[in-house]
This record gives structure tokens, C-alpha cells and sequence, in this order.
């Protein structure tokens, strides 16, 4: 609890503890009196508040009120940002100086930029000691990932993840090096070498060929060593895939004209989070792709408040309504069409992106659930898109492309096995599939174990585990343990005794991480400390300052998630909604203009032919595939679809001089730029639409 970590740091600053009373069962709160050179202070804890609320008796409203003036004072002068409040140190900080109480000389500028950051390093040293008993019991995964700085050095970052957490080793400025596989590899050796070479279960990086190049070097040299790709990469490569679906990509910029063009115009955003109830149109994510889908289920989801906007009062009587950009804002909008692609690009990435999450995050070993997460996203594709076959072709073919011949990695089939949870209830409906993940089970086994006899008692005790027999396995609390219990959970619980060495296998495989994403979240340390402001900072300082920072917060929040518990935990896949409208075919919902009338959205269509004025659009100009103008077209795949959508048009509510108002004027920018190329090849997907719509 945090009292006792408190009253840790209140003995260390010369406090003595005078009371300290248990939970109370009502208010489920504890509190602690300490005594300070004869000062009474206080501290009162809730396990479910995110802070430890700290007052001392004595002292009024108004001098408080001083105090915390100057505190924000320095905040506002230093264009700090406000949540800083919120971290642990902040409040470390100031319980610090009220100890200290009148006369605090502040550090100087050497011992800030010098003297105490060698002195916070060596303070982590603890925090590093957890870390190295975590790896030598479960094994550990090294990741590896570069980036450039401010200063265009091209620097790596090493980190180190284990059921303990994520630990940031260090970086390496490798700007006069060529970052080809031996190189990497040479690397990668040093690490393991200063983490222990036995503790290295697997290497985690992304798919570039030089990474794949040093894992395959790096296994000849250590046999026993495993190379995965990055699942987090692999499963952002398939939201691109997705996004470049012919039936898709032309609408997703669509879409995306909608939400620059309302966010463009700040009365109209005003005015669209009015009718939205403050919610926003765009939802960023950890991935660019992500951010795409996530957006398309934002926009989705408010889609009546933004039909309601643009038939208002407010809209028809607004100028931007006149423009050719408003006009096909609105045909956009108004378009049943346009939704029902919206709602196949929801169905065709809402699966992925559960995987995504569940892999994404470092709170929990994702190994062995990785393999049974990727198989249900399929299955769910196939039903979302059985009465499309087409498009489901096209979906399964990425799946293949970046699942099965890039992620299906055999540790991803032991920690199958090895997961009570999904393994039992394979052997049930699919027997066949159990005994592969057994035959990879001992491959691996075979891999990572040394000497005959310890491989065959780990082979026998594996025959107790899969036909649940023995003092381990065939007991009441382990079978009911095997859905309610984490995997490595349920082998800290049940695989004592005479299962052990089965059990030290275990934990080394399902207690692995299936990404290296946490290599990116350290880069928003490095470009945060290594700011436009501090960009001279020498390559070793700004080491030992991302070192300080990243491993204080990764320390405070799996403090935070173990006091508090985590309330929504991805990893248990059953607690995703599945049967909603995004994913299942048959949740179909009528779509009524007005609750109290049998008025529909698709009359409202058909009244205004927006969708046939959107169809005619995408037809070619000139006749005979030839656009209007004498210029052919050649059709180009866009790098992301943040490309297509190079929107000329302006940001001024009351500038709109540069599109057409009315009907007889010159033709718009809109006309003949890039919506063209966007639009004019999209016939397939309107012919598609035609047999849904």
C-alpha cells in the first residue's frame, strides 16, 4: 500500500511513525499520524484514489493558498505542463521541502544538470536488482529498436521486459555505423552478455530484413535463443492493408474530409460538438492506422448528431453550405452509402485492433494468448464477411501476408499449450490442433533444455498436464483456476512438487511479451527530455536522463496498477463486447431520423440522391475511361492515407472566397484535384455497394 511506502519515506527524512490504524471497513481508507521534530502531520490513503492525500494540521486555507500560488507560478513561467502535478515525484517533492521547512537553499545549475542525476541513476540501482531476479526466474525479452534525434544521431535503444516489467537499459549512438546484421547483432551480444545470456529467452524487434538477418546470426550463436518479429508492427501493417482495400480507401478520405473540414471551421466545430454532447470526431491512437479506424467507430458512432448538424438551421443559413466543399461534406455525410462502407471498414479492423491492444500493452504477458486472440480476430472475419466473399478473400489474404507467414512463430504455439485457459478447451472441439501445439510444445522443449533426462521428465510431466493427472493438475483449484487466473498465475499456483521442472519451462515462455512497442513509448521520453529548448544536450546525459525518467514511471505505474488492480484487463479477450454492431453481421438498427416517427435515414437518401450524386462523382469524366481534359489517369497507391487527403481549402469560417458559391461560377479546386485520382477508380466498390444498398 502506498502508507507503508510513505512511512518508508517519512523514516528516511528522521520521522517517526506514532500511529498507524488499520483499513477501516467502512470508508475502506487508512490513515497515519507522523511525528516531525515534534510537528504533528498527517496522511490519509484510499486504495481506490490515484494519489496519497497528504495535509498537515495547523495551518489555514490562506496560507496554503500562498504556497501553491508560488508552486504554479513556476509552472506557468516554465510552460510546464499541468499533469506533472498528478506524478509521485511532484508530491515526493513538495512533502520534501515542507519537511525541510524555512531556509531550503535550491540546487544550482551544476548540481541539477550534474551531480544529482548520477545520484538519481544509482538510486535505480534497487529498482534494477528487482528487475535481475525477475529475469533469472522467468526469463526475460531483449528489445531493440533505432530512431534519430533532434541532432540526426542515429541512436538505439535497448530494453529489457519480464512479468516484472519493462526496464530501459540504455541507448547507443551508432551515427557512424552501418546498421547491417552483424553489426546489430554485435550489439544485441553485448546486451545479453551484461543481462546474462541464460536469462534471454527471445530477441524482439521489428521486421526489417537487417533486424531478421541479426536474430538469424544471433541463434547460430546461441542455440537456445529465440528471434520474434514485433506483433504490434505486424498488426499495424494489417490496418494498412485494410486501409488500402480498394472498397475502402477512396471513403476513408472521404471521411477524413469530413473531420478536416468541421475541424477546420471553428464555429462549425462549436457547433458539432454541441450536438455531439462534447464528444470528438477524431480519436488518436498509438498507431497512425489505429487513429484511421478508431476515428471511422468515432465518427460512426455520432453519426445521427452529425447528420441532425448538417440538416439545421445553422448549416443551410451558413455560407460554407454554398461552397463546393461544404456541398460534398454533406453529400458525404447524408450518404447511406458512405456509412455502410464505414461500417465494413469497423467490421473488417475492430478485431485487430482488440488484438492490437491486448498486445500492445506491457501490463501483462500477451505470449500465450497472442496465438488464440489471432485465431478468434479470424473467425470473426469470416463471419462478419461470409455474405461477401470478395472482400473476405481479400481480408484473409492479409491475414496470411502478415499472420501466418511472418508472426507463427513456435513460441506462440508452446505458450498455447501452456495456457489452461484456450489449451483445454482446444482439446475438446479440436483435438488435431491440441496434438500440433504438443509436437511444437516439445520442439521447443527440446530447443531451450539441456541433457537427455531433463528433457524426458519435462516430457513425461507434460503427458500429466495435457490428460490432467497428478497431485499438480488434476486437483479442484487448478482446474477452476485455469480460466480465472492469468497463466503464469495459475502455474505460480499449481505446478509446485514434483512439477517443477515442468513449471520452470512454463513460466519462461508464457511470462514472455509478444512486442517490442515499449522501445517506441521510450522515444516520447527522449523527444520530451531532448527538446528544440535542450537540444545540445551531450548523447551520455541524455541517456542517464531517459533512463532516470522512463524506468521512474514505468515503477510508478505497475505501482499503481498492483495497489489499484486493473479494472478493464484486454487480456482476457471474453471481456470484449463482440456481438455489438461493429463485428456482427446481423446487428443490423433501424435508423430513424426521429424516435417518435417511422421516418428513415435510407429515405432520406433516396429523397435527396445523395448517394447517386456521390456514385456519379465517381464515374470517369470524357467517356471511354478517358478524364475530362484529355488527361489520363494512372492510378497510384498512396504511402499512407494521410496522402490522398492534401486538402487546398482554408481554415477561415469567414474566408471562402477560394471555393465556388453557387452553381454557376468556375470550377472548384475540388473538382479537378487529387478527390479525382481518389475517387474516379472506384467503381468496383459502387458496383459492390449496389447488391448491399
Amino acid at each position: 500500500m502506498y502508507c507503508s511506502s510513505y512511512s518508508k519515506f517519512w523514516e528516511e527524512k528522521g520521522c517517526s511513525c506514532i500511529l498507524q490504524a488499520s483499513a477501516n471497513e467502512a470508508t475502506k481508507k487508512c490513515s497515519i499520524v507522523v511525528e516531525v521534530s515534534g510537528r504533528t502531520c498527517a496522511a490519509e490513503a484510499c486504495p481506490g484514489a490515484k494519489q496519497l492525500s497528504l495535509y498537515r494540521s495547523g495551518k489555514s486555507d490562506a496560507e496554503r493558498n500562498v504556497a501553491v500560488k508560488y508552486i504554479c507560478k513556476f509552472l506557468y513561467d516554465n510552460a510546464i505542463a499541468f499533469n506533472v502535478v498528478n506524478s509521485r515525484s511532484f508530491e515526493e517533492m513538495v512533502e520534501a521541502i515542507g519537511q525541510y521547512g524555512h531556509g531550503l537553499k535550491p540546487p544550482s545549475y551544476h548540481e541539477a544538470s550534474d551531480k544529482y542525476i548520477k545520484e538519481a541513476v544509482n538510486d535505480l540501482s534497487d529498482m534494477r536488482k528487482k528487475h535481475e531476479l525477475a529475469w533469472k526466474t522467468y526469463g526475460c525479452t531483449l528489445m531493440l529498436d533505432a530512431w534519430s534525434d533532434r541532432k540526426q544521431r542515429h541512436l538505439v535503444n535497448f530494453l529489457v521486459n519480464s512479468p516484472e516489467g519493462t526496464f530501459f537499459l540504455g541507448s547507443v549512438n551508432a551515427s557512424s555505423e552501418t546498421h547491417d546484421a552483424a553489426y546489430l547483432a554485435g550489439l544485441l551480444g553485448q546486451k545479453m552478455e551484461e543481462i546474462g545470456v541464460d536469462n534471454v529467452v527471445q530477441i524482439c524487434t521489428d521486421n526489417g530484413s537487417n533486424y531478421k538477418a541479426a536474430g538469424r546470426l544471433l541463434m547460430e550463436k546461441y542455440p537456445k535463443l529465440y528471434w520474434t518479429p514485433c506483433a504490434v508492427h505486424c498488426l499495424d501493417l494489417m490496418l494498412e492493408d485494410i486501409a488500402k482495400i480498394d472498397r475502402f480507401k477512396d471513403w476513408i478520405v472521404k471521411a477524413k474530409r469530413v473531420t478536416t473540414f468541421v475541424y477546420r471551421h471553428l464555429k462549425l466545430l462549436d457547433k458539432m460538438r454541441e450536438y455531439t454532447g462534447g464528444n470528438e470526431l477524431v480519436r488518436p491512437a498509438a498507431t497512425r492506422f489505429a487513429t484511421t479506424f478508431y476515428t471511422l467507430q468515432s465518427m460512426h458512432k455520432n453519426k445521427e448528431a452529425l447528420r441532425k448538424l448538417f440538416v439545421s438551421d445553422f448549416w443551410t443559413k451558413n455560407k460554407l453550405a454554398k461552397t463546393e466543399t461544404g456541398k460534398h461534406v454533406y453529400e458525404v455525410v447524408m450518404s447511406m452509402t458512405f456509412w455502410n462502407v464505414v461500417e465494413d471498414c469497423i467490421r473488417a479492423s475492430h478485431p485487430v485492433l482488440i488484438v492490437l491492444r491486448l498486445v500492445d500493452g506491457d501490463e501483462n504477458p500477451a505470449m500465450p494468448q497472442l496465438t488464440a486472440a489471432m485465431e478468434m480476430c479470424k473467425n470473426k472475419l469470416n463471419e462478419s464477411f461470409s455474405r461477401k466473399p470478395p472482400l473476405l478473400e481479400k481480408l484473409m489474404q492479409i491475414f496470411r501476408k502478415r499472420w501466418d507467414d511472418q508472426m507463427m512463430q513456435k513460441l506462440h504455439g508452446a505458450a498455447l499449450f501452456l495456457n489452461p485457459g484456450r489449451f483445454f478447451d482446444i482439446m475438446e472441439n479440436d483435438p488435431d490442433y491440441a496434438q500440433t501445439l504438443r509436437m511444437i510444445f516439445n520442439q521447443v522443449v527440446t530447443k531451450m533444455m539441456d541433457g537427455d533426462e531433463m528433457i524426458a521428465t519435462i516430457d513425461v510431466l507434460a503427458d500429466d498436464y495435457q490428460q490432467v493427472r497428478g497431485d499438480c493438475f488434476d486437483t479442484k483449484i487448478a482446474i477452476n483456476g485455469r480460466k480465472r487466473k492469468s497463466p503464469l498465475d495459475w502455474w505460480k499456483s499449481n505446478g509446485g512438487g514434483q512439477a517443477l521442472p515442468l513449471t520452470k519451462v512454463a513460466r519462461r515462455i508464457v511470462g514472455l511479451c509478444t512486442s517490442a512497442s515499449a522501445c517506441e513509448r521510450n522515444w516520447s521520453t527522449f523527444e520530451r527530455i531532448h527538446s528544440k529548448k535542450r537540444n545540445k544536450l551531450g548523447h551520455p546525459k541524455l541517456d542517464d536522463l531517459s533512463y532516470i525518467s522512463f524506468n521512474s514511471k514505468i515503477q510508478e505505474r505497475f505501482a499503481r496498477l498492483h495497489h489499484e488492480g486493473n479494472k478493464v484487463n484486454p487480456l482476457f479477450l471474453e471481456e470484449f463486447q463482440w456481438d455489438n454492431e461493429w463485428v456482427d453481421k446481423d446487428a443490423e438498427v433501424v435508423q430513424r431520423v426521429h424516435e417518435e416517427d417511422d421516418l428513415t435515414w435510407d429515405q432520406v437518401d433516396a429523397a435527396a440522391t445523395t448517394s447517386l450524386s456521390l456514385v456519379r462523382r465517381n464515374q470517369t469524366r470524357g467517356g471511354h475511361g478517358v478524364p475530362s481534359g484529355g488527361n489520363f489517369y494512372t492510378r497510384r497507391a498512396p504511402d499512407s492515407v494521410d496522402e490522398l487527403d492534401q486538402d487546398p481549402f482554408t481554415c477561415d469560417d469567414e474566408d471562402v472566397d477560394d471555393d465556388v458559391v453557387g452553381a454557376d461560377g468556375p470550377q472548384s479546386q475540388h473538382e479537378g484535384g487529387e478527390d479525382n485520382e481518389a475517387d474516379e477508380d472506384n467503381s468496383d466498390a459502387l458496383e459492390y455497394d449496389d447488391d448491399d444498398v
